[in-house]
């Protein structure tokens, strides 16, 4: 979650929308290799190989700080600062 809330501060100070294409990229790859069948995300045991198997976990902080980040701008300052408490 660090790398994503790095790029989404470095995005609202630069306004340089290749942070944005950068966490895009990111949250398409966690819906293509960590999204499983029945619903939810699972680890990747090795990111270095793409046939990886999964691990049938899910960390908690995932959902709040990645998937549910609000794209409305006075929004996301409302969350973010809630997210941190």
């Amino acid at each position: 979650p660090e790398t994503i809330e790095s790029l989404f501060l470095a995005y609202r100070l630069t306004g340089d929308d290749k942070y944005r294409q950068i966490g895009w990229d990111i949250f398409q790859s966690i819906e293509k290799y960590c999204r499983v069948e029945t619903g939810g995300y699972a680890t990747i045991l090795n990111v270095d190989d793409v046939n990886s198997k999964l691990e049938d976990k899910m960390e908690s902080f995932f959902l709040v700080c990645d998937i549910f980040s609000p794209t409305k701008p006075s929004d996301a300052n409302t969350w973010v600062h809630r997210a941190k408490r």
